[in-house]
């Protein structure tokens, strides 16, 4: 019914894919776009001060009429000022957000719009992550688990109690109403999560679609996967417990969903990590 009602109004959708250097992957994502069942969107990419080819691989694109628009940053400010950039020369009703290095399912685009036509609450929705590179590392094999058996089956299971927390960054789609509302994406580290709490406060619903598949490459070296875990938790620590503590306190726009959505990612994700150490610690010392 929904999908039904998706393809009877076949609005426009702004796809962003804002980043740095990213020249080598364009050429590949336009590929991957072209094979969508849903094509009524524009493609708009912006550079963030590249020093790389990147410039003049998108413009080639854009002379051929395979991308919409092409924005460019000639000093860097970031993912969330190329995403806000984007974001104001959008004229789409709904905003597909995707990194440039990611492959999709063919029903990608179109299954990631249908949950905004089953609920007119919802301003933001999830795809579903999975892991392209596991056969290069064991490193990149057990992400690829932790994603299908832990993260997917996660969000799935937060989606429906009406706590998901969480619209990827590689991977996601927001009502565009939903976004300006919020002033768009704000300048830092976790700008995906942080939006996610944006969007949520604001009254908005946000939801995860297991049927909009995204691949994305991994760490595949243990150096690199410990770094990009250990940034994860700090920007827990920055956005959940400092950006937006009023989410635990006890005022006129307090909502029990909000808040267990970020105490559950607080305990999971700091607290039972750090009593895995303490744990650790005792055994060494007393056992």
């Amino acid at each position: 019914m929904a999908k039904s009602a998706l393809r009877a109004d076949n609005p426009l959708i702004s796809i962003i894919v804002p980043g740095k250097n990213e020249g080598k992957n364009i050429y590949k994502l336009v590929l991957s776009l072209k094979e969508q069942t849903y094509q009524n969107f524009e493609l708009i990419i912006v550079d963030d001060g590249s020093d790389d080819d990147t410039p003049i691989i998108v413009r080639s694109l854009l002379a051929r009429g395979l991308i919409t628009k092409f924005l460019r940053n000639n000093m860097r400010g970031g993912k969330a000022s190329a995403a806000n950039l984007a974001l104001r020369n959008s004229k789409g009703k709904y905003i597909v957000h995707l990194d440039a290095d990611c492959s999709f399912d063919r029903d990608a685009i179109e299954n990631i719009l249908v949950p905004f036509y089953m609920d007119q609450r919802i301003g933001a929705v999830g795809g579903n992550v999975k892991v392209r590179n596991h056969k290069d590392t064991l490193c990149a094999r057990m992400q690829a688990i932790e994603y299908l058996k832990t993260i997917s089956v996660g969000r799935m299971i937060s989606s429906e109690l009406g706590i998901y927390k969480i619209i990827s960054g590689a991977f996601g789609a927001f009502k565009k109403e939903a976004t300006n509302a919020v002033g768009g994406w704000d300048i830092g580290p976790r700008l995906d999560g942080d939006i996610t709490i944006k969007i949520r406060k604001s009254g908005y619903k946000t939801v995860f679609e297991p049927k909009a598949v995204c691949l994305t490459s991994a760490p595949n070296k243990w150096k690199v996967l410990t770094k990009q875990r250990l940034r994860w938790d700090k920007s827990i620590i920055r956005f959940r417990v400092r950006k937006h503590a009023d989410i635990f306190a006890p005022n006129s726009n307090f909502n029990w969903s909000n808040f267990f959505a970020s105490f559950e990612n607080i305990f999971y994700n700091i607290i039972l990590d750090i009593i895995w150490w303490i744990y650790i610690i005792d055994l060494i010392l007393n056992f």
